[in-house]
């Protein structure tokens, strides 16, 4: 009975060394390599400090001689991938495939790029021309990191169009039988991508229709 006792209060001896001895080399492992020992995981912070990205022009019409005119580019912000323009479409291509940013346009009038979002990486946002023989100018806006599409019109009612005013990107509002070279606009204003909805401000896009009122005899 003497010897068992003996026996396992060496066996624990052991037990309890060995795992002294394996707790010492992770310690010294963790101080030479200049790790601290776990205790809670690390807080996160979130900055709410975006990169300022300043709006330029990128693409317009006058690029171009005819409708079958191609032109082809690459852009600093989007690397290793390349651009194609007509009148009608632009599209990127890459290792990963062809996107269309925008297509079917008649024709496209410009393209701009302008962070809306706020995260550093700017938008395609362009004003496009819609429809044959009854057209109206809108704008479209694709957030090429998110694959979102967005679309101002109120075709029958307005025009619109884009343009660089003081450094910003300018909204700008015409009545839908007025040319926008010649005219100026009925309202200047903003946009931006909130909470994933295109938001613009200063612009009245109320639309009244006059009442016609019947006559009695």
């Amino acid at each position: 009975m003497n010897k068992a006792y003996q026996y396992f209060d060496k066996i624990s001896w052991i037990v309890i060394n060995t795992s002294l001895l394996i707790m010492a080399v992770f310690f010294i492992g963790f101080v030479f390599n200049g790790i601290n020992p776990p205790s809670e995981p690390p807080p996160v912070t979130i900055s709410g400090e975006h990169i300022s990205f300043e709006p330029r022009e990128l693409l317009n019409a006058e690029m171009l001689d005819t409708y079958k005119s191609v032109y082809n580019f690459t852009i600093d912000e989007f690397a290793d991938t390349d651009f194609e323009y007509t009148r009608k479409q632009l599209t990127s291509s890459n290792e990963h495939g062809t996107r269309a940013i925008i297509e079917d346009a008649m024709p496209i009038k410009n393209v701009f790029l302008a962070d809306l979002n706020g995260d550093g990486i700017p938008e395609f946002c362009s004003t496009v021309v819609i429809g044959s023989g009854i057209s109206d100018s809108r704008i479209l806006v694709y957030d090429y990191m998110n694959d979102a599409n967005y679309e101002l019109s109120d075709r029958m009612f307005y025009n619109y169009n884009l343009a660089i005013e003081n450094g910003k990107l300018a909204v700008k509002q015409y009545d839908y039988l007025s040319d926008n070279e010649k005219y100026e606009p009925r309202g200047v204003g903003s946009m931006e991508i909130v909470d994933g909805e295109l938001v613009v401000h200063d612009i009245d896009r109320e639309i009244s229709i006059p009442i016609v009122e019947s006559s009695s005899d």
